[in-house]
């Protein structure tokens, strides 16, 4: 590994002058060094960070992608624990690497990562913070009865303007991308989620989009296993939905599932589409494509 340049005056200046304001993303990116680098020198140069008051500011008006973003991937993979004390999210360490600086916005996060069982598993990494308010705040917010419940609380703590990076870190945690294997574009898009999951946001997000041809489904299957899911594959609501999503195409989320949204903007139309552009119930596709 190449060994980092040593730190300016203007550096240290910096970090001591910004990091409680605006915390260790902020610098990273306004100095080009590296989250846990800015973090680390925060550490040596002893800034008392009231940390608890930080955080809580940041979610008692919502106003930054990052929060948002994590907020739907909470909602999708996140679990509160029983008795409120911690708040945890497992999944791959290649995807939570790539989205980790979004997490440091919104809490004091540990990353642990975990000893796979077989070669061919992928690395698994748990994130838990513990922070008293950020607990408090997902608490207040169905977090712990999220696999019964809609996220209805949640979203209306959010500007309307934002909504879409909730959908995209929501998507990235319990959505399934499906490319069909065909030269115009086809997709099949679903949530998946509890038995009895309250799939009523979603329907009204759909709905505003233009959506027609999605299904509830509730699944039992052979061994039992209970789950419910909302799908559709049309490949104009496909369109609709995955543009509204992805609409700030530079913004960081997981990877595999963005190059499968360049796979299929790049794919022709097709001749359906074609045929439909001019339909006025279409106006919702063409305002999200930009």
């Amino acid at each position: 590994m190449a060994k980092q340049p040593k730190w300016s005056e203007y550096e240290l200046n910096y970090v001591a002058e910004n990091y409680i304001k605006h915390g260790a993303k902020h610098c990273s990116i306004a100095l080009g060094r590296s989250v846990a680098g800015v973090s680390h020198k925060v550490e040596r140069l002893f800034i008392k960070v009231p940390r608890r008051i930080f955080f809580k500011e940041k979610l008692q008006t919502i106003n930054s992608p990052s929060v948002t973003y994590i907020l739907g991937l909470l909602w999708a993979d996140g679990h509160l624990s029983k008795f409120g004390d911690a708040l945890r999210i497992m999944a791959s360490k290649e995807d939570l690497d790539e989205v980790f600086s979004h997490f440091c916005e919104l809490g004091d996060w540990s990353n642990k990562k975990v000893k796979k069982c077989k070669q061919s598993w992928k690395d698994i990494s748990i994130l838990t913070c513990c922070n008293a308010d950020v607990l408090s705040f997902f608490k207040e917010n169905d977090y712990q009865e999220k696999s019964v419940k809609a996220p209805t609380k949640i979203l209306s703590k959010i500007p309307d303007h934002l909504k879409h990076y909730f959908w995209r870190g929501y998507f990235d945690g319990d959505g399934g991308f499906h490319l069909k294997k065909q030269k115009t574009r086809g997709a099949i898009l679903t949530f998946s989620g509890h038995y009895n999951q309250d799939w009523f946001e979603h329907s009204s997000l759909l709905d505003s989009l233009g959506i027609r041809t999605y299904s509830t489904i509730q699944i039992i299957s052979k061994k039992g296993h209970k789950s419910s899911c909302v799908s559709f594959c049309n490949k104009i609501d496909a369109a609709n939905f995955l543009d509204y999503i992805y609409q700030d195409k530079n913004f960081k989320s997981f990877s595999r599932k963005t190059k499968k949204f360049l796979e299929f903007t790049e794919k022709p139309i097709g001749r359906v589409l074609e045929k439909r552009k001019l339909n006025p119930s279409t106006v919702l596709y063409n305002h999200f494509r930009g």
